[in-house]
């Protein structure tokens, strides 16, 4: 069994005289750390790895690293044009662009070799990672808000969730883009 520490003196004293949840607490030793304020080269361990042109991103842009790749979802900009760029994790290398939501991508989500994505334009799009589309389908204001997957009725299966710039939250089914409820809740539902 081992010894509790010895408290300083000091120590009860400054407890006795400390009201609310810390009345009983007693240091046994230091409470803080002051690193040191010179640079280490070993304090830059990041480093560029590879660089790339993709659509135009903003704050809200969705990136995603699944199966080796950077996926971002762009708009349309003077280094390409919107849809969701599947970039090489380790070279920097593009390996396909896909087709995605109509205009200006907001946010992509990803489940199972398909890629979610939605629009400022108000459209939810289904494709393949192969790049077939499965199913566009329109929200009921333009989309402020990546796609959410989750089992909103609890069967196993996932549903895709959104909200919008009229405060509309809407579950769409993730096979047939088909909508099964929207909820308006005023204001803009977004992102951020």
């Amino acid at each position: 069994e081992v010894a509790p520490a010895a408290v300083p003196a000091s120590a009860t004293t400054t407890a006795a005289k400390t009201k609310g949840e810390t009345a009983n607490f007693l240091p046994t030793g230091p409470q803080s750390y002051t690193p040191d304020s010179r640079p280490y080269p070993r304090d830059y361990a990041v480093r560029q790895l590879w660089t790339t042109n993709v659509g135009r991103t903003d704050e809200r842009t969705t990136m995603m690293f699944a199966d080796g790749a950077v996926w971002i979802g762009t708009r349309s900009g003077p280094h390409g044009t919107a849809g969701v760029y599947v970039i090489d994790g380790t070279s920097g290398e593009r390996r396909a662009l896909l087709p995605a939501a109509q205009g200006d991508v907001v946010g992509i989500a990803l489940d199972a070799g398909h890629v979610y994505s939605t629009s400022r334009e108000g459209e939810l799009a289904m494709t393949t990672t192969t790049g077939g589309v499965v199913f566009r389908t329109r929200a009921p204001a333009p989309i402020m808000t990546p796609p959410t997957l989750f089992d909103a009725d609890g069967d196993g299966a996932l549903e895709v969730a959104l909200g919008d710039a009229k405060g509309n939250v809407s579950v769409f089914d993730r096979r047939t883009g088909k909508i099964r409820w929207s909820h308006a809740f005023g204001g803009m539902i977004g992102a951020g």
